[in-house]
């Protein structure tokens, strides 16, 4: 890493080419809090760095081109995104009575189960029954390295145009 003695930096979002669509496709059965995930994370991100106004809108852009390869309704993202940048950071803080239960997603119409719960100080986690990791052993000896993982940022001073990347 390079440090660099100055007063501004420029943050910007790398991202590897191999890692850009790689997203839970809408179409599947998984539920919908699954799907969208990735999309809560790139938005949420997108909105809590400080990127300048162009940058935010290459990241939008970005975010929508991964919604529309994966299928995911532009309706939805443009919501979420409205949504997302509306709300204000959530206290840390755990609240004490919350129970959380977890079902095993098969279809949809588990929902209707879950809609039970509604009332209640009971928050639902939903869980794949078949997950690749499950029908695919991965027999990885030697572990991911920090160069080969998702997740590096830019950062450009800049005063003197020096850049170094750092893994998240």
């Amino acid at each position: 890493m390079v440090f660099c003695i100055c007063r501004f930096l420029e943050i910007d979002i790398y991202r590897k080419p191999t890692a850009t669509d790689t997203t839970i496709n809408f179409l599947s059965n998984h539920p919908t809090e699954h799907k969208m995930a990735a999309y809560r994370y790139y938005i949420d991100r997108m909105h809590a760095l400080p990127l300048d106004e162009s940058k935010k809108r290459k990241e939008w852009q970005t975010i929508q081109r991964m919604g529309k390869n994966n299928n995911v309704p532009t309706q939805l993202l443009k919501k979420l995104n409205k949504r997302m940048q509306q709300k204000t950071r959530p206290q840390t803080d755990k609240k004490e009575n919350e129970i959380w239960a977890t079902f095993t997603f098969h279809s949809p119409k588990i929902r209707a189960v879950t809609n039970i719960f509604r009332n209640t100080n009971i928050k639902i986690a939903f869980k794949m029954a078949e997950t690749t990791q499950k029908i695919i052993k991965p027999h990885r000896q030697n572990p991911t390295s920090a160069y080969e993982k998702s997740g590096i940022y830019k950062l450009t001073c800049k005063t003197c145009k020096k850049a170094c990347r750092t893994d998240k």
